[in-house]
């Protein structure tokens, strides 16, 4: 997402409710860097580079997910409504393609 997305901030939640995947721009906007300290380090964490120690766009369980998304605006409503438009479009090719089958 880093490269396809350098300048405007994507958040995805996982589809186990306990995740989301984040980019550089995101990072960047809520101030969490490689001095950010991890919520509950071990369980509520930015999973880091073993090396730099910087946040690799990972972020596990509820307590690190709210240090993001509440340092962030809110999605507009035409960018909502354009994301679900996607996934309804993406949901009918699919049910569409399964019935092909």
């Amino acid at each position: 997402m880093h490269k396809q997305f350098p300048d405007r901030p994507v958040r995805l939640a996982g589809i186990d409710v306990h995740s989301l995947w984040i980019n550089s721009k995101t990072l960047e906007l809520a101030g969490i860097g490689a001095e950010h300290p991890d919520p509950v380090p071990g369980m509520s964490c930015f999973q880091r580079d073993p090396r730099t120690h910087e946040p690799t766009g990972w972020v596990v369980e509820t307590f690190t997910e709210q240090q993001v998304t509440t340092k962030l605006d809110p999605p507009s409503p035409g960018a909502l409504t354009s994301a679900l438009t996607g996934v309804l479009r993406f949901e009918r090719r699919a049910h569409h393609e399964k019935k092909q089958e």
